[in-house]
């Protein structure tokens, strides 16, 4: 199943997103870490890092592909289901990391309500803010996506079904 995802922006704003976003990966906001519960094997802690390592790396990949080579700018961007939800991952991690970080002095009401005022912010802040709001409205439009995807998919089962 295949997510048509409708996100255009402006040329020049993928190389802004994405140098903002390599900056977010290598910050101590954006951590891999396991949380360990008391009595978690050793072992299975290591498997699970692992496994979260190499996540990272497919949404990486993914997204420095995406940003990379401005496919936003270029129209409409086709991902298969996986590559969607790898994609929404991506995303919410950022989104997660630049608030916790950068972004720590304004509130999630404030975040997700546009209450904030850009002017009032410094350029730098601006832009960080424009990051956020870009993977905000870029999740928006995959999980968007996806419901087409699977509300398309369950009529046509319906169809084939009669």
């Amino acid at each position: 199943m295949a997510a048509r995802i409708e996100f255009a922006v402006g040329p020049g704003v993928s190389a802004a997103v994405l140098a903002i976003t390599r900056e977010v990966w290598v910050s101590p906001e954006f951590s891999l870490d396991v949380r360990s519960g008391e009595g978690m094997d050793a072992d299975l802690q290591e498997a699970i890092a692992e496994e979260q390592m190499a996540a990272f790396e497919h949404e990486r990949e993914l997204v420095e592909n995406l940003l990379g080579q401005a496919q936003f700018e270029k129209g409409p961007v086709v991902l298969d289901e996986a590559a969607a939800e790898r994609l929404l991952q991506a995303a919410a991690g950022i989104r997660l990391a630049l608030r916790n970080g950068k972004l720590g002095f304004l509130s999630d009401e404030v975040l997700e309500s546009g209450g904030w005022q850009p002017g009032k912010l410094p350029p730098p802040m601006r832009a960080i803010l424009g990051v956020y709001l870009f993977w905000a409205a870029l999740q928006e439009a995959v999980v968007h996506a996806l419901d087409e995807s699977i509300h398309s998919s369950l009529q046509e089962d319906e169809l084939d079904g009669d």
